[in-house]
């Protein structure tokens, strides 16, 4: 039997799981810089291994990840890839006009990178009236299916945001042979916790922001992450992203419901 990976189907295996629910997880990450200690391409293990495990809760087909995003604010260093803002705006068009297309009703584009959300929110929103009837696309961030102390200890109580301990804890344990330890480092920023306005006024409006107010790249303290810390934190997405999917797909059907 097929499991959720639509690369590992074959065409009429992706048709029939496309009947049972008509819902497709397309996993957004990022190749870029994440210290010395993380793989380039940890934004993309980790939203593609958060979508599998919703997906198997969910009846849903986990689509090809997109390894590369809008890694502007890292530019200056090295290891990172980015795409242009109207490039990927396009991407995320094409890709869910051709599921749309293709008959998939319950699109989600799940993000692992922050610096991607807004663009996929507008991209979609752009999009959406040449839609079939009844079909829906949205997007939200793999952490937002955390709450309470498990929000907590993934962002470090909201301080850290980049290659700290949330992020090597599930590296840890989804591909813990390719985390380097002794290339952890700890880095917070003078003014962390930031607010949000902060975030975005500064962060996300000029390229090399995190190049020019870091010296190793990482925003947060990565060196008490266990692999256990990370399976805790798959454990949480199970349930509360199963269940924030459907309520998500409930609310953009009828919000006043």
């Amino acid at each position: 039997m097929p499991g959720v990976l639509w690369g590992e189907m074959t065409a009429w295996e992706v048709e029939k799981q496309r009947e049972v629910s008509g819902r497709v997880i397309v996993p957004c990450g990022s190749t870029e810089q994440h210290g010395k200690h993380l793989p380039t391409a940890t934004d993309t293990f980790c939203v593609l291994e958060v979508a599998k495990l919703v997906a198997e809760h969910c009846d849903a087909v986990v689509a090809p990840p997109l390894f590369f995003g809008l890694s502007y604010p890292h530019r200056g260093f090295p290891g990172t890839i980015e795409l242009s803002l109207e490039t990927y705006l396009r991407v995320i068009q094409d890709i869910a006009l051709s599921l749309a297309r293709g008959g998939w009703k319950k699109i989600v584009f799940l993000n692992g990178h922050y610096d991607n959300l807004y663009a996929i929110a507008y991209a979609l929103a752009e999009v959406a009236p040449s839609f079939p009837p009844g079909t829906i696309a949205y997007t939200l961030s793999y952490w937002e299916g955390l709450a309470g102390e498990a929000s907590s200890v993934f962002t470090e109580g909201g301080r850290g945001l980049h290659a700290g301990l949330g992020e090597t804890a599930l590296c840890l344990a989804i591909r813990g042979e390719l985390v380097r330890r002794d290339g952890m480092e700890e880095e917070f920023l003078a003014r962390s916790p930031l607010p949000s306005p902060v975030h975005v006024a500064y962060f996300l409006t000029h390229p090399g922001s995190l190049f020019k107010v870091t010296a190793s790249g990482v925003w947060g303290d990565p060196l008490p992450a266990t692999e256990e810390i990370g399976k805790n934190l798959l454990k949480e997405w199970i349930g509360s992203q199963r269940s924030a999917t459907g309520r998500v797909d409930k609310k953009v059907q009828d919000p006043v419901s």
